[in-house]
């Protein structure tokens, strides 16, 4: 019976890889291995390179992001200039009233929010001692202690933090150096992007010959992905902040924020929202928790099976394993930017992926009617 499997397998393999094929993946492998063998030595030219270019790709990011905003009021009418000019205006007056208006609110809400968590955290445990049948209770009680106390120790490292800043400085203008430096990038950007993309579909056609049409899909399903997330954004911050307003949560803005943000990581980001929901809602009335569970649970199911379809069109989605494999992998390889940059980049292989069946079973198509048309006999 395993000689048989066997068999099959070597055939299968027989029929599918060609002596070509396996030497081409044969010389990938050794081309991988060499680099691994020889990271020591280029590893640390990567990182400068990296290091340099770091605010250039930044900033081409940003760019592609805002210029279908830059498209648009264009279309209304607006000169281009004047459009990105306003736009930044926006964003940067947006950004320091954000600073100066809502960081001390923030403070206040956040100490709010700290006390909502330790008063979750004893609920559950005094719960789980009123109807836990257990005659020892000092695992529960050693978990509890451990749990408040590091939250309550954000009262002492809130104030050690502000009172470290100062020797932080020198860290803080580099972020804030590099921080800038990549807004006036994307600014040149913007101002000439056609020239940008064309000097990135040059830069891809030195290496894929016809690549422009891959790349043209690409931009296409990249930015429906990007519209699509933003649309899905806004509405969830209403949603949310108006659901938590009207169940009487105390911190129905923070909670609002987090869910918003929370649509840029798929699943994830909605799931940690919730639970931080529930968990600083433990202690308002009966009522009104049981409508916050009730409310969060068909909120969820109404988000992911009816917004969510209804705002990504069918090209920008992705199933769900694929997904949560994206931004897991992301996470690993890239931290917080690559749990960002991960979904749009298997929107971009997905695509080229696609595109690539297609044009290869178009040819194979068109190979074979040729064929059969020259050995068609002629009368």
């Amino acid at each position: 019976m395993l000689k048989k499997i066997l068999r099959k397998i070597l055939r299968k393999i027989d029929e599918r890889f060609s002596l070509y094929a396996m030497a081409k993946i044969i010389g990938v492998l050794i081309i991988l291995f060499l680099l691994m063998q020889t990271q020591r030595i280029w590893g640390n030219w990567m990182s400068i390179a990296y290091s340099v270019l770091q605010p250039f790709l930044y900033g081409f990011a940003l760019a592609y992001i805002m210029n279908p905003l830059v498209l648009y009021m264009k279309a209304k009418g607006l000169n281009k200039n004047f459009s990105i000019l306003l736009l930044w205006i926006i964003i940067l007056v947006i950004l320091v009233i954000l600073i100066v208006l809502l960081l001390p609110m923030l403070y206040a809400k956040i100490n709010e929010f700290i006390s909502s968590l330790i008063q979750g955290v004893q609920w559950i445990s005094f719960k789980i001692k009123e109807i836990g049948n257990l005659k020892d209770f000092s695992l529960v009680n050693s978990l509890t202690d451990n749990i408040i106390k590091l939250l309550e120790a954000y009262d002492d490292w809130m104030p050690g933090l502000v009172s470290s800043l100062p020797s932080w400085m020198s860290t803080i203008l580099d972020y804030v150096t590099n921080i800038l430096f990549t807004i006036i990038i994307a600014i040149y950007m913007l101002f000439d992007f056609d020239r940008m993309k064309g000097y990135v579909k040059k830069a891809f056609h030195l290496f894929i010959p016809n690549s422009d049409i891959y790349l043209h899909e690409i931009d296409e399903n990249v930015t429906v992905y990007l519209k699509s997330m933003a649309l899905l954004i806004l509405i969830r911050f209403v949603e949310y902040c108006a659901f938590y307003y009207c169940v009487g949560h105390h911190d129905w803005l923070i909670i609002g924020i987090i869910s918003a943000l929370g649509a840029v990581i798929p699943y994830i980001g909605g799931t940690v929202a919730n639970a931080i929901g529930i968990l600083t809602g433990l202690t308002l009335p009966s009522s009104n928790l049981a409508a916050l569970i009730i409310g969060i649970i068909v909120l969820s199911n109404v988000d992911n099976y009816v917004i969510s379809p209804i705002v990504h069109e069918k090209r920008s989605a992705l199933g769900p394993l694929i997904t949560l494999f994206a931004v897991f992998a992301g996470g690993v390889i890239g931290n917080v930017v690559g749990i960002m940059v991960s979904v749009p980049l298997v929107i971009a292989i997905k695509t080229t992926s696609e595109l690539y069946q297609q044009r290869h079973e178009h040819s194979t198509f068109n190979q074979a009617m040729k064929t059969e048309i020259d050995d068609t006999p002629s009368t």
